[in-house]
Parts: structure tokens; C-alpha cells; sequence
């Protein structure tokens, strides 16, 4: 598992953000360029901005290879360049290089590490800190295979970073209770360290 989870936004359904996200993965070329214009103001914040903060919070290990999560088989997009991919390397790369996932199966929503392997072999030193981006969380399987099989791969610190968690405010209801999803609804926007560093020097600008 992860050493660190971090999520940049709850995505309450059929919500701004929940909105941008489905636009972003339909790929609909008369708005793509919109919606990931946003994302990327959410990616600069954590890997640019506040890129020092994570290496803080990661007991003084700076990330030293980073990856995104490729489609799975069944996914219309197996085999093609992931759109975050493409959001993200031109923020990482000239800093710390990329390790490549490939995908061998279909998405599970159980943990499943065999779904990806390494797309090629990599130094024990770039495997020292992987920083693995993700764009949505659901149940956390996909990301936490991808994970799972770095670390049985040789990477000694894992940390996960996505773009969002999708909250379904009526299973909420129906699984955990009202007064949880009442808690959603009145959650408000907070502008603070994207890794919840407490001596974040851009915490009191």
C-alpha cells in the first residue's frame, strides 16, 4: 500500500468539479482545452508551488521518479497516451524522471497488483520515492494495485497523489447515514499546502 494518500478534491456528483473531471475523460474536443486548463492549476499547486512541501511531509525524501496510471484493457483508451500523462510531464520532468506503467488487465475494484507491471527496468535510486498520479478515486483499487506492484517492483516510499474523489451523495445517505452526506454539502473550499504542510511557507500569504 501507499505510504501517503493525498486527494485534491471531493467531487460531489454532478458538482463543478465532478463536471470538469467527466468532460476531461470524454475527451469532447469542444471544451478539452477548458477543462484541462483547470487541471492544471490543480497539478501547478502540488507539483510546482508546493513541490518543497511534499519532500517535508515525506520524512525529508524527495520524490525521485514520478508515474501516472495507464488505461486499463478494457478502457477505450488502452494503448494511447493518457491525457494526464501529457498534463503532467511537462511540469516533472526536467526535475525527476518518469518510470512507465504498463497495463495487463482490466480495471478491478478489489486490489489486484498484476493489473500493471513496469514498462521497462529502472535503478534502485530512481525507485527511492515514486510519486504516482492518478486523475479520479473511487474505491482507491486501481490506485493502491498500481501501488502495491511498485513497492513488489522495488520502490521503498510510495506516495499517491489524485486529482479527485467522486462522492456520491445519495449512497452516502443510503449506506452511512444522512448526517454524512449533510457533511459533504457544507464542506467549503480551503486554500491551503496541497500536502497539509503545517509550516507551508505559503500558508499565511
Amino acid at each position: 500500500m501507499a505510504d501517503r494518500v493525498r486527494i485534491a478534491n471531493y467531487a460531489i456528483k454532478f458538482d463543478q468539479m465532478y463536471r470538469v473531471m467527466d468532460g476531461y475523460k470524454r475527451n469532447r474536443p469542444e471544451s478539452k482545452e477548458d477543462y484541462c486548463e483547470t487541471l492544471k492549476y490543480v497539478l501547478g499547486d502540488a507539483l510546482v508551488v508546493h513541490w518543497s512541501c511534499l519532500t517535508h511531509t515525506s520524512d525529508g525524501v524527495m520524490p525521485s521518479a514520478w508515474a501516472t496510471i495507464p488505461s486499463t484493457t478494457t478502457s477505450e483508451r488502452y494503448g494511447q497516451p493518457h491525457p494526464l500523462n501529457g498534463l503532467v510531464s511537462p511540469m516533472l520532468n526536467k526535475t525527476i524522471p518518469e518510470v512507465k506503467l504498463l497495463a495487463n488487465e482490466q480495471k478491478h475494484r478489489a486490489i489486484a497488483p498484476s493489473t500493471f507491471s513496469l514498462d521497462g527496468s529502472y535503478s534502485d535510486e530512481t525507485l527511492r520515492h515514486v510519486l504516482l498520479i492518478d486523475d479520479t478515486w473511487t474505491s482507491g483499487g486501481t490506485a493502491e494495485s498500481a501501488s502495491i506492484m511498485l513497492k513488489q517492483s522495488g520502490a521503498q516510499r510510495v506516495t499517491i497523489y489524485c486529482l479527485e474523489r467522486i462522492i456520491d451523495l445519495d449512497y452516502c445517505s443510503r449506506m452511512i447515514g444522512q448526517s454524512v452526506s449533510d457533511g459533504y454539502k457544507q464542506l467549503t473550499y480551503r486554500n491551503g499546502c496541497s500536502w497539509n504542510y503545517d509550516q507551508c511557507p505559503m500558508r499565511n500569504k
